[in-house]
């Protein structure tokens, strides 16, 4: 009878489709298979034992071998008639059960054990991926779920026609080919691993993982495992060839061919991402190029089977990575990339590959086709059901074993730990690492790594037997002698020398360890050359004016204190403080790239002025500031002043010959003949730059006694606030703000007096700027905000506050208004809060955030003193306000400048028109009263109106006289005349000093 009656011996392809096998020639082909069946096993016990734990290998050779027998009995007594026994219904053999056997011939009987063998094969592989973390249990019942219906009922589909026709045998009836079972027995072991361990790694939390290197003892269980594996399956081939009649020769040649081009590639992916060639590697590369050509080893010529061997090895290379870096799957054996990902690539790479003559289907096209559903369908069945099987499974019984879910990765790594000693693990991380090693025993080098020979520059033979401190320097804060007896953890910084005398500085690590079996030193040494200028970098960039290249304050600040640190008794030098005049006017008139040409010119023009012992720094904006280490007297500070002075006598070129006068003022005292304190040296040069620029401008000035009289006034002023806030020394006075139609009082600005026990009225314009410097304008703020808003129950209308710029950046300022609005009750739509624009020129982001908080709790906001800022027009567009105070001295010039009529007009026509009031404050004569009410102003504020009294005095309502002509202001205004009498500044809490 012939072996095959079914189209699947591909006669039409050339393959004799007749080919029977005589007894005696079945018994030595069985004996033969056998052989090579236990060649197999042995090669897989092997790769189990090298790829498993050690203290694990009785569990894994006891798996082993239970796997393959009860594979066997399972394929015998079910298996074998659901893969080949006949059936027109159901999608797999239904009869005649094990009388299967008896009406066989010897060559068919010799088929079917050798499909059981193979069964015994796949179980093999699939327990040597997991089988050391299963429970017997769990294991048994798998390998009888996968021997007896996962493997046959694909077989079926596949060969199911072996003996005689079968409907559903639909995949052989395609003409799918799978010649010596390189997808339903290598890629179904491997998928049905897959399932396997993704079911028993979900709970492992990965303690296992795919291990690019076999440490130890165990390399050589696995390389021996896989030499034995490649015999037994090149032999195995071969006999598949001789049960087909086809050539066992040309089958075995495929066969090492392509198992070699996979280990070659398995070599190059391993130089390319090891940098070394790695064992796993080189055999998942073998063993993959074998699984490929599987399928179709006896249908491609030499060069085809060095194709398909050179893919499948990197299939399967690329398969355990991904299983292991993207499923994070653990495989230790590389099962999965091995058997399923390569077994696939193979059988769909033969119609591409093959002979056109050799392929059963008829053409490339369509046996792709028929090959691409096959081993989709193996996929989907092999998995699916094994791992529908695994969840079903979890259910009744424990599947992995307790110890694994305990042990886990740490008890890998201590058994990577217990086989390599230090020294070997100091090898073999120093020539992954970008960092120099060195090992040294009792200050000799014994072996190191090329980054150190690169580091040292020298040959890496060279340094061996050399003392280390023939190039070792010590460092600045410990010794290379003392680091070697430390042996800690710490990073010193110290340095090498390199034969050319330079210094590399480097920070340097070490600890004991065993090398060789001896004590040793192993020392990481790594290049701060990069870090050492990159942080000289960044020094120099805190430290220095981007614009100009000049030390900025901080510097200065520094340099000076190391001056006076090590200035001796006698010692004079002299420091200046230097300001532009009005360069203000050149930033807004020419630009703020004219601006920055002006600052770089004057920079180099001070540079020129002093000498080497000097240094002039940058200290923000315009001003700048000089260490005067070569002046010892009066005369040189006059005579560096002098020069000063006349080199920026020379107009400066800002573009294409256009040209700005730009002058100085310059105030300078002498350390130590005015000051031998930094702060007051400081002080004495600023109190004298501020004559130099109240006496004209372009000037020097050198401090003399008498000029700190401001200092010591204001130092007074501090202590004394102090004491008025803690005794009550402090009072709010009220000033009516006048509605320009009916001549009514609308509401009250708070201002803040001071009546000081002994001084009696301290002006604000005194001590405003103490509080402001001191930062108690914070306290004193909050305890106006509290009073004036204590004070609205006993006046009509609403009441208006002024905020320190200090006071509004400050943390806490919304949050301390909100809790007094909640303490108090008050309205907030009764509270009106004055801000300057130096507040919006600080921080414009955060302005907006605040003044926006404070809108939505229900405050009026008025920007006061409008007009004397430096962009009050864009202000109005990008802030909330809903009141403009026209600042006084635009009041005060009405009479005087025809200009300024028109100003005020416009200022009040552009408010109106952006919906806000207006109020203008200053209002001294009757004249200019009228003048604004006629141009369109909303509230007047102002001595003739009414003069700030405490709140027992306030005014209830206006002189009935004003408030008539108020009332009947006439079409045509009087002249406004100057009223002849002195404008008392009416300061403010903020902004309103003279």
């Amino acid at each position: 009878m012939a072996v095959f009656s079914a189209p699947y011996a591909y006669a039409e392809s050339g393959l004799p489709g007749d080919h029977t096998i005589s007894p005696a020639v079945a018994d030595i082909w069985m004996i033969v298979v056998a052989a090579c069946v236990m060649i197999m096993q042995v090669g897989l016990l092997f790769r189990s034992a090298g790829s498993g734990r050690p203290g694990n290998s009785l569990k894994v050779a006891r798996t082993n071998l239970l796997g393959f027998v009860l594979a066997v009995i399972a394929f015998a007594f079910i298996g074998a008639t659901l893969a080949f026994g006949q059936s027109q219904v159901f999608p797999f053999g239904t009869g005649p059960g094990l009388s299967l056997f008896d009406d066989l011939t010897s060559g068919q009987s010799a088929l079917i054990i050798f499909q059981l063998m193979l069964g015994g094969v796949a179980i093999t592989i699939f327990s040597g991926s997991v089988a050391e973390r299963m429970t017997p249990k769990a294991f048994a019942a798998t390998c009888l779920f996968v021997a007896g219906l996962v493997y046959p009922v694909f077989l079926h589909w596949a060969r199911g026609d072996l003996l005689f026709p079968n409907l559903t045998a639909f995949l052989a009836n395609l003409d799918f080919v799978d010649l010596a079972g390189g997808v339903s027995v290598h890629a179904t072991a491997g998928w049905v691993a897959l399932a396997a361990c993704m079911a028993i790694s979900s709970q492992d939390k990965g303690a296992f993982f795919l291990r690019s290197q076999v440490p130890g003892r165990n390399a050589i269980f696995s390389a021996a495992g896989a030499l034995l594996l490649f015999v037994g399956w090149v032999g195995l081939n071969g006999g598949f060839a001789i049960a087909y009649g086809g050539s066992a020769p040309a089958v075995i040649v495929n066969s090492l061919l392509a198992a070699g081009m996979g280990a070659c590639i398995g070599s190059l992916i391993a130089l390319r991402t090891d940098r070394q060639v790695l064992p796993e590697r080189l055999i998942s590369g073998m063993l993959g190029g074998l699984a490929a050509v599987t399928a179709g080893a006896g249908l491609v010529d030499v060069t085809g089977a060095l194709v398909i061997g050179g893919i499948g090895g990197a299939v399967a290379i690329c398969g355990n990575l991904f299983v292991a870096h993207r499923l994070k799957v653990g495989d230790p054996m590389g099962v999965v990339g091995i058997y399923a990902f390569a077994g696939s690539a193979g059988a769909v790479l033969l119609p591409l590959i093959a002979p056109l003559a050799y392929l059963p289907a008829g053409g490339r096209l369509e046996q792709l086709w028929v090959q691409v559903v096959g081993v989709g369908i193996n996929f989907y069945w092999a998995f699916g059901a094994t791992y529908l099987f695994f969840r079903i499974l979890d259910r009744v019984m424990l599947i992995r074993r307790e110890e694994n879910a305990q042990d886990g990765r740490d008890e890998v790594i201590a058994e990577w730990s217990r086989q390599y000693d230090d020294a070997e693990r100091v090898a073999a991380l120093a020539k992954a690492t970008f960092e120099a090693i060195m090992i040294h025993r009792n200050g000799i080098v014994v072996d190191g790594n090329e980054e150190l020979a690169k580091l040292v520059g020298r040959p890496l033979p060279d340094l061996i037997g050399r003392s280390i401190f023939d190039f070792l320097r010590d460092g600045e804060a410990i010794r290379v002698s003392e680091i070697i007896k430390l042996n800690d953890d710490a990073r010193h910084e110290i340095s090498i020398e390199l034969p050319d005398g330079s210094m590399v500085p480097v920070a340097a690590r070490g600890r004991d360890i065993s090398f060789h079996g001896e004590k040793a030193r192993v020392g990481c040494f790594v290049d701060l050359r990069e870090r050492k200028e990159a942080e000289k970098r960044i020094r120099y960039l805190a430290l220095h004016d981007p614009l100009t290249g000049l030390p900025n304050r901080v510097l200065f600040t520094e340099s000076l204190n190391g001056i006076m640190a090590h200035a001796g008794d006698g010692h004079v030098f002299g420091i200046a403080m230097i300001d532009l005049d009005r360069f203000k006017d050149i930033n807004d008139i020419h630009g703020h790239q004219a601006g920055d040409a002006v600052i770089r010119e004057v920079s180099a023009r001070l540079m020129a002025a002093v000498g080497p012992q000097d240094m002039v720094a940058r200290l923000g904006g315009d001003e700048f500031a000089a260490i005067l280490g070569s002046i010892s007297t009066e005369q040189d500070l006059e005579a560096f002043s002098k020069r000063v002075l006349e080199a920026m006598a020379v107009p400066i070129d800002i573009r294409r010959g256009e040209q700005v006068n730009v002058t100085l003022s310059i105030g300078a005292a002498l350390y130590s003949d005015h000051t031998a304190d930094k702060d007051a040296l400081i002080g004495c040069a600023d109190i004298a730059l501020y004559h130099a620029k109240h006496s004209g401008r372009n000037a020097f000035r050198l401090f003399r006694c008498g000029m700190n009289d401001l200092i010591e006034k204001r130092r007074a002023l501090e202590g004394d606030l102090e004491l008025a806030l803690q005794h009550g020394q402090f009072e709010l006075y009220l000033q009516p703000r006048i509605d320009v139609q009916d001549a009514s009082i609308s509401g009250y600005e708070a201002l803040l007096r001071w009546s000081h026990p002994t001084r009696g009225m301290v002006s604000p314009a005194d001590f405003i700027p103490v509080a402001e410097a001191s930062g108690k304008i914070i306290q004193l703020g909050e305890w106006v905000l509290a009073e004036a808003v204590g004070l609205l129950d006993g006046i009509e209308g609403h009441i208006s506050i002024n905020v320190s710029p200090l006071q509004f950046r400050h943390g806490d300022f919304v949050a301390n208004l909100a809790g007094l609005l909640q303490r108090t009750g008050a309205d907030p739509r009764r509270i009106e809060l004055e801000i300057t624009e130096s507040v919006l020129i600080d921080d414009d982001a955060r302005a907006v955030q605040i003044l926006g908080e404070l809108k939505r709790m229900g405050f009026t906001i008025a920007l006061d003193d409008f007009g004397t800022g430096y962009s009050s027009l864009s202000y109005l567009s990008r802030y909330p306000f809903d009141t403009l105070k026209i600042d006084r001295s635009f009041v005060a010039n009405l009479a005087i400048a025809e200009n300024a009529r028109m100003i005020v007009k416009t200022i009040i026509d552009l408010g109106t028109r952006l919906g806000m009031k207006v109020v203008a404050e200053g209002v001294e004569t009757t004249e200019e009263a009228l003048f604004l009410a006629h141009a369109g102003c909303h509230e007047l504020q102002g001595y003739l109106l009414g003069r700030p009294s405490k709140v027992s005095d306030i005014a209830r309502q206006i002189d009935p006289a004003i408030a008539v002509q108020l009332k009947h202001m006439p079409r045509r205004l009087p002249e406004i005349r100057d009223s002849g009498f002195h404008r008392d500044a009416d300061s403010r809490l903020v902004g309103k000093l003279a």
